[in-house]
């Protein structure tokens, strides 16, 4: 039989082992809280300072809608006949290069229009990237996933480089800036876009934190 003395041993080391593998799981776990809330701490010092310096409502006369933890927001109005929706998707999106995309669908007549648009903060100009056109406003605008398969099989339009030789594009941007998607509502989008990342982003963090804690 095991002595006294060896038992007691061996509880001693089994409880020494213990208090090794709680020290080395906790220690990560420290560490990782350590790093998310000091990188926390400077992302919100950055975000606060965005706040103060922009505008960052919806310009008059749009309407913006966003979620929470989403990497995508919506901008629309209705003027005229005319309905125009923004979408812009943002989860990866990279502002290194200045430049900003977003998609405009343009309905009027019965047509709804979607065009492809790129803001280059740089030239603070808008450039058409894409372009195509639906008889069924609700394949272009809806948000399900029919709409988004009917959108996959759609005929994408013509590539923007055959286009080169005409008007086409040019005379897309005086139609779109006549109906209040103009530079300036690019340069918005573009910042709106850097907004919503860097909440997004001070989400994720404290997320990490308190996965940790």
């Amino acid at each position: 039989m095991m002595s006294i003395m060896r038992r007691a041993s061996c509880r001693v080391a089994a409880s020494a082992f213990a208090r090794r593998a709680d020290t080395q799981a906790f220690a990560p776990k420290r560490f990782l809280v350590s790093a998310a809330n000091g990188e926390l701490q400077d992302e919100k010092s950055l975000l606060a300072d965005m706040e103060s310096k922009e505008n960052l409502d919806a310009p008059a006369g749009w309407s913006l809608t966003y979620t929470e933890g989403k990497g995508f927001f919506r901008m629309s109005k209705a003027d005229g006949g005319v309905e125009v929706v923004i979408d812009c998707e943002f989860k990866a999106h990279s502002s290194d290069d200045g430049t900003t995309g977003f998609t405009v669908l343009f309905t009027r007549n019965g047509i709804t229009a979607d065009f492809t648009l790129v803001y280059d903060e740089g030239e603070h100009s808008l450039k058409v990237e894409g372009l195509t056109t639906y008889h069924n406003k609700s394949t272009a605008v809806d948000l399900t996933p029919q709409a988004e398969c009917d959108r996959d099989n759609h005929y994408e339009g013509p590539q923007v480089e055959d286009l080169e030789t005409t008007e086409v594009c040019t005379k897309v941007l005086e139609l779109l800036e006549a109906n209040g998607v103009s530079s300036d509502l690019g340069q918005f989008i573009h910042k709106k876009v850097q907004h919503l990342e860097q909440k997004a982003y001070c989400g994720f963090l404290q997320d990490l934190a308190t996965l940790a804690a």
